[in-house]
């Protein structure tokens, strides 16, 4: 797959074990839930992460903390950082369909879904989808997804191969 979005940054790939590494990039993260509490994002322009053996000991700004120790520092300036994204509810064979025509749920489901998950039946084809889906999913920065196949055991087998790999 290919990793292009940088909230996908895996801190743990890179880090030899017991290294400290520091990551300079934009941070962003929710200390909060937004809806509830004012101050709930925080966001350091110029920011700094501190890892060790994959554990975070320190975010904030790369100015302040700039002079903590690390053995290794990555400089991802003009990227993002952020915590992946989760999707709890998402459909890999609707990969297709996205932004299809919008009609009352029986018509949709009649149009666009039920002949686009019959394709789902050929394993080549459902297998070349779900890596499209996985690689978009990882590309916009989700890492955890509920992910619904279609009923054909095909589309299911198909979709965990890759996810596998």
């Amino acid at each position: 797959m290919k990793l292009t979005f940088m909230a996908l940054l895996s801190l743990f790939s890179c880090c030899v074990a017991a290294e400290t590494v520091g990551y300079r990039a934009e941070i962003v993260y929710f200390k909060a839930v937004p809806a509830k509490e004012k101050e709930a994002n925080v966001h350091y322009e110029d920011g700094y992460l501190i890892v060790k053996d994959g554990y975070i000991l320190k975010s904030g700004d790369y100015a302040t903390i700039k002079d903590q120790a690390v053995d290794q520092l990555i400089n991802y300036s003009g990227k993002i950082i952020t915590p992946g994204f989760v999707d709890t509810h998402v459909h890999y064979p609707q990969i297709t369909m996205i932004s299809e025509y919008g009609k009352q749920l029986n018509g949709w489901l009649n149009t666009y879904t039920f002949p686009t998950e019959i394709k789902f039946r050929n394993h080549h084809y459902a297998q070349q989808q779900a890596s499209e889906f996985l690689d978009q999913l990882v590309n916009n920065g989700t890492t955890t997804a509920l992910v619904f196949a279609t009923s054909s055991p095909a589309s299911v087998d198909a979709f965990f191969e890759p996810a596998i790999k």
